[in-house]
C-alpha cells in the first residue's frame, strides 16, 4: 500500500460511519479512506451490542484495501495504539488499552474499536470503526464496567483535529514496519490482572500472540492459555 495521505470525509450525520464508508467507498480508486462524524444514530459495539452515541462524540471509520497476504488482525491494535499515543502527546493523559478493542481512561471506558472484514477477488476489505466519548458517556445498565467521557475527565478536545492526528499516526506506523503488537502492549500496561467470564480463577494478561490473541497465565496454577473471543474484566492491583 502506497504512503499517501488518508482522505477524510466529514459527514454531518449518519447511522454508522462503518456502514456509510462501505456504501460510499470507491474501493478501486482508494486503497485507504476515512469517514468522520460527530452525530451517529445507530452505533454498534462488540458482537450484537449497540453503543449509545451522543452528538458531539466522535465516530471515525477507516477503510483499508489489503492483499490476502496482509494480516488484517494487526490493524485494530494499531488504531488503538494511535489513539493512545495521540492523547498522551497532546493532553499528557494516558489511555489504557484493554483487549481486544476497548480504550480506558482512569479505569473507565472512554471508547472502543469495531472491525469488519470481507474478501473479494484477491483483496481483503477491512473497515475499522472508532468510537470515542468526547462530551458524554452512555448510561449503562448492568454493565461490568464504568464509562466516562473526555470532558468528564477534564479533557477539552478539538475532536476534528484529534481525528486527523490519529490518522497521521496510524498511517505513519503502517509504513514504518514496527512491531504493531509491541506498540499496543506499550499502552496496555501489562501484565494486567483480569477475570475471564465463565472462570472462577484470576489471571494475568502478559502479551499478544502472533495473531492477536491475548496470552494469559492463571494466578493460582500458573497454567497459560490464549484467548480469542472471551470477555474479560480489568481488576485492580
Amino acid at each position: 500500500m502506497k504512503n499517501a495521505e488518508i482522505p477524510l470525509q466529514l459527514v454531518e450525520k449518519c447511522e454508522s460511519t462503518n456502514s456509510y464508508l462501505l456504501e460510499n467507498w470507491d474501493i478501486k480508486r482508494d486503497p485507504i479512506t476515512a469517514v468522520l462524524t460527530f452525530d451517529q444514530t445507530k452505533g454498534r459495539g462488540r458482537g450484537n451490542n449497540s453503543w449509545s452515541f451522543y452528538p458531539g462524540n466522535l465516530a471515525l471509520s477507516i477503510g483499508l484495501r489489503l492483499t490476502k497476504n496482509e494480516p488484517s488482525s494487526l490493524y485494530p491494535f494499531l488504531l488503538a495504539a494511535s489513539v493512545a499515543s495521540a492523547l498522551e502527546e497532546s493532553q499528557s493523559k494516558r489511555v489504557l488499552l484493554k483487549w481486544p478493542n476497548d480504550l480506558y481512561l482512569n479505569r473507565k471506558k472512554v471508547g472502543g474499536i469495531l472491525s469488519q472484514a470481507r474478501q473479494a477477488d484477491v483483496n481483503t476489505y477491512l473497515v475499522l470503526g472508532l468510537g470515542l466519548n468526547v462530551v458524554k458517556a452512555p448510561e449503562l445498565l448492568n454493565a461490568r464496567y464504568q464509562a466516562t467521557s473526555f470532558l468528564a475527565e477534564g479533557i477539552s478536545l478539538d475532536a476534528h483535529n484529534f481525528a486527523r492526528d490519529v490518522l497521521v499516526r496510524f498511517q505513519r506506523q503502517m509504513h514504518l514496519g514496527q512491531d504493531i503488537f509491541a506498540l499496543w502492549e506499550k499502552y496496555a500496561d501489562l501484565p494486567q490482572k483480569i477475570s475471564i467470564l465463565g472462570y472462577d480463577e484470576i489471571f494475568y494478561a502478559y502479551g499478544l500472540s502472533n495473531n492477536g490473541g491475548l496470552k494469559v497465565r492463571s494466578q493460582e496454577t500458573n497454567v497459560e492459555k490464549i484467548l480469542f473471543s472471551e470477555e474479560i474484566t480489568l481488576l485492580g492491583d
